[in-house]
């Protein structure tokens, strides 16, 4: 059970990381879909992969020899179902992308990977996404704001399962999340093998997918 003081110091947390974010407008019109990329200057927007380490501060490009666990979780989906971490073993590879509803590079990504897991559906590839911004400052989900998530879901394709997180998931699984959006690549065994943070053209994920599919499953 987390503590009100600890609660509120995550929750503030996570505002500022969203805050991190550039776009305050949920209107996928004026985000999501706009022919301008996400700007460079933005933390959310810049993007770099690295490798697990027991170290955060001692990461380094590529894939790591020991993959660090993901660690065990228990949620439910944005449709209300339950999900766990043997969703990873339903894959080689699963991209694991966490993003807010109002981040516009987040939503920018999203049609894009919508199309990657329907074409790497039978390639042993899964994305699962973990919507950020569904709590109020009391810790409780916010109703409208699921809604607002299930509805930018349908609008950007993104047509694969969405994960709603617990707290407690903020102090373990999802602790190294500052910036969004950030993507995690775990491995059928649960460890994570890559992470990026930022957001990226659908090629330039397809490449990355491409190289860390080769990887787990050689």
């Amino acid at each position: 059970m987390i503590r009100k003081p600890v609660l509120y110091a995550l929750l503030l947390a996570l505002l500022l990381a969203l805050a991190a974010c550039s776009a305050t407008d949920t209107t996928l019109s004026e985000t999501a879909l706009s022919d301008t990329p996400a700007s460079a200057s933005s933390p959310a927007a810049v993007g770099t992969v690295t490798a697990p380490a027991d170290d955060a501060a001692s990461s380094s490009e590529g894939t790591a020899d020991e993959p660090t666990p993901f660690g065990d979780f228990s949620a439910t989906t944005l449709e209300g179902d339950p999900i766990d971490q043997s969703i990873f073993a339903g894959a080689d590879l699963t991209m694991l992308n966490a993003w807010g509803t109002f981040c516009g590079p987040c939503l920018q990504e999203m049609p894009g990977l919508g199309e990657l897991a329907a074409e790497y559906a039978d390639r042993g590839f899964q994305i699962v996404g973990v919507v950020l911004d569904v709590f109020d400052q009391s810790g409780n989900v916010v109703e409208d704001q699921l809604a607002t998530a299930r509805s930018l879901v349908e609008e950007t394709g993104a047509a694969y399962t969405h994960i709603v997180p617990t707290l407690e998931m903020y102090t373990t699984n999802l602790k190294d999340v500052i910036y969004i959006p950030q993507t995690f690549f775990i491995d059928g065994s649960g460890n994570i093998v890559a992470s990026h943070t930022g957001a990226m053209e659908k090629a330039d994920w397809q490449a990355l997918i491409d190289e860390l599919l080769a990887e787990v499953t050689a």
